[in-house]
């Protein structure tokens, strides 16, 4: 039995993705790890028929009708009881030979790390970008990013399973499981690291939550703003060992209000995609929304 497990869910939407996602867990240069998958309405011999030779898996069947939160809750749990460290995938993207290696280097000295990652299309080609390779990764500037964004993926990240325990449960109506584990593992006092190495393959397509492409859309912004709500909504509710980051998710909250406030003018709406639209892709999920560049159009 390893000291490390690599685990992520499997459910309907991922299943045109699966092959090239198995094909690179057990592609890895470092094989000392587990795996295990929770099932959320797929049977266990579907997932088998295309396992690559030799990869051996743990399934854990989710519980009937519960919210995606849930299933990563049963999930993560599970794996807490018995690992070190939780390197967490998405099974609709793809990892490179590197992953494994590179996470376990990443969390040796934090509590929970990322790595940057190249954006492939629906059918696997390369995009020429690269999501998550910050100019500045430094804990302080990560520290900055997290009451406005994240880059600690489900996809990308690496966690203590000590740290990942003391986060759980996610609370069942949460959509951005990744961003309220990073910001919960924060407040808690964990450390934070980014690796602007690229270790994965993140893939582009219509299901994505949050599209980190533009072009953007008045809908698409709305929404992400009302997603970006949600999870402020959930965070306050956290203990907090660390004070500062706790007055900046204050801030943040504020200035979001003071977003939503200004985007009802379907005008001024307008404008802003526009101008987002017109920035460099973003590096970090949910930065489109009360974007800092553009706080001359939604600021009172």
């Amino acid at each position: 039995m390893s000291a490390t497990v690599l685990c992520t869910t499997i459910h309907p939407q991922v299943l045109p993705y699966l092959a090239p996602f198995l094909a690179s867990v057990a592609g890895q240069s470092d094989a000392d790890v587990d795996v295990w998958f929770a099932l959320d309405g797929v049977p266990a011999g579907q997932v088998r028929e295309l396992l690559p030779s030799g990869l051996r898996v743990r399934f854990i069947d989710a519980p009937p009708g519960v919210a995606p939160a849930e299933v990563r809750t049963v999930l993560f749990s599970a794996v807490c009881q018995s690992y070190e460290l939780a390197i967490l995938a998405d099974a609709d993207d793809v990892l490179e030979t590197s992953r494994v290696a590179a996470a376990k280097a990443a969390t040796r000295e934090v509590d929970v790390s990322a790595c940057a990652m190249s954006l492939i299309d629906e059918a696997g080609a390369d995009l020429g970008y690269a999501f998550g390779a910050l100019p500045d990764g430094s804990p302080a500037a990560l520290d900055e990013l997290l009451a406005h964004g994240n880059v600690f993926g489900l996809s990308n990240s690496c966690y203590r399973t000590a740290v990942l325990d003391a986060c759980l449960p996610v609370p069942p109506g949460c959509t951005v499981v990744d961003w309220y584990l990073a910001t919960a593992a924060r407040l808690h006092g964990g450390r934070l690291a980014l690796d602007a190495e690229r270790h994965m393959r993140y893939r582009q397509h219509r299901a994505n939550i949050a599209p980190v492409l533009p072009p953007f859309s008045a809908a698409s912004i709305v929404r992400a703003t009302g997603i970006v709500r949600g999870h402020h909504e959930l965070v306050a509710n956290l203990d907090a060992d660390d004070a500062p980051l706790r007055a900046a998710l204050r801030a943040a909250r504020s200035g979001l209000d003071a977003f939503a406030a200004a985007i009802a003018e379907p005008a001024l709406l307008e404008r802003y995609v526009r101008a987002v639209n017109a920035l460099p892709p973003p590096q970090a999920w949910w930065t489109m929304v009360a974007n800092p560049e553009l706080e001359g159009l939604w600021r009172p």
